[in-house]
Order: C-alpha cells, then sequence, then structure tokens
C-alpha cells in the first residue's frame, strides 16, 4: 500500500534529533524555564524542567499554553508530511516579533497557507510538490481556523474553512490513486469522508528506516 504522502519519511529517532534541535536553535525553550533571548542580545536557552506541568518537558513556542499546543501540533505534523518544521517556526518567530494574539497567529499561518496555493517561483511545480504544497497548505489554514473567532475578523471563519478544504481536496486529488471521496448521514448535514485506496502496484514499498 502506498504511503501518504508517497515519500520516505525519515526515522522517528532522526526527527526527534533534528526537530529538537531546529526548535531550541529558532531561540525556543522547554516549558516552564526561562525564554530564550530574541535577536541581538546574548545568551542561550536552558532546558527547564516544570515539575507541576501538566506537561512537563515540552518545549515553549508560545507562552499562552492554548497556542503553544496547536503551534507544536503543526510542528509535530512535519514527521507525516503535513508541516515543515522550517515554516512553522518561520511563523513562530513572525508571530512573536508581532505579540501574541488570536489576529497575529490567524494572520501569519493564513499568509503561510495562500502562499503554498500559489505556484512556487521558478519553474512549473509537478505533481508530487503540488500536493505536498497543498497539505502543508491545509495544516496552516486548520491552525487560522481554530483561532479565527477570535481574531478581528471572526465572519471570515466561513471563507477561511473553504481555504482549508481546497487545499485538502487538491492534495486529495493529487495523491496516486486519488481519494475517493463521499459522503454520510450526519444529522441535517452530510459529513464528508475520504477513502485512500491501496496502490495497485505490485512491488513493494520498503518500509521507513
Amino acid at each position: 500500500m502506498k504511503r501518504v504522502p508517497n515519500h520516505p519519511g525519515p526515522s522517528r529517532r532522526a526527527l526527534l534529533t533534528v526537530g529538537t534541535g531546529a526548535v531550541l536553535a529558532a531561540g525556543c525553550a522547554p516549558a516552564g524555564g526561562p525564554a530564550a533571548p530574541g535577536p541581538g542580545s546574548s545568551g542561550s536557552a536552558s532546558p527547564g524542567r516544570p515539575a507541576g506541568g501538566p506537561t512537563p518537558g515540552v518545549m515553549t513556542l508560545f507562552q499562552d499554553p492554548a497556542y503553544n499546543f496547536n503551534g507544536l501540533f503543526a510542528l509535530g505534523g512535519a514527521g507525516a508530511g503535513s508541516s515543515e518544521v522550517g515554516e512553522v517556526l518561520t511563523a513562530v518567530n513572525a508571530i512573536n516579533r508581532a505579540g501574541l494574539s488570536a489576529q497575529t497567529y490567524v494572520d501569519t499561518f493564513r499568509k503561510l497557507g495562500d502562499r503554498l496555493l500559489k505556484a512556487p517561483p521558478g519553474a512549473p511545480a509537478d505533481g508530487q510538490t503540488r500536493r505536498f504544497r497543498a497539505l502543508r497548505a491545509a495544516q496552516y489554514y486548520a491552525q487560522a481556523l481554530f483561532f479565527v473567532l477570535g481574531s478581528d475578523a471572526p465572519g471570515s471563519e466561513e471563507q477561511l474553512y473553504k481555504s482549508g478544504r481546497n487545499a485538502w481536496d487538491t492534495f486529495c486529488d493529487l495523491c496516486e490513486p486519488a481519494a475517493v471521496k463521499a459522503t454520510v448521514p450526519y444529522g441535517n448535514t452530510p459529513l464528508p469522508v475520504w477513502f485512500f485506496r491501496p496502490d495497485e502496484a505490485v512491488t513493494p514499498v520498503p518500509p521507513s528506516s
């Protein structure tokens, strides 16, 4: 069966090593530890270990736990190809520089989603590149959607949802084979479902290390 998305993922050990190093290098500290210095300041992040926190040892991207949880959720998606560590940390840094709020969070991730759905600069993107970009865009739109009701434009919720849904549908259509779309009854609203069929190729796909 073909993996979705179709690329040999890194090992869990390698992902944890690279992801942790990238977060610390970007100036993020574990929860409960002192904040890492900003640009132009001296010093380094120290690995604090909170004793009584609900999630001891979790890294701090944002001081607010709700935003931090969602930021870490986006960061963790890198292992499945639904985000990129560099993109998420760039967004985190931009939000923190602007001042964390629902508005800055929504604006930053929405713009990131918009950028990924556009054609990349240079040569036209092939199907695989477009698929990965659409999947990451869907992740970033979902990040923005989670906090949009607390932003200055709560009425943009529907438009933001549709942008994310369009990105997700683009990803599904570009999968090989394309995902089968259907709906099931759910009260008065049909609930969309997607079925990812197994690949018809006879050559086994080697497991990732």
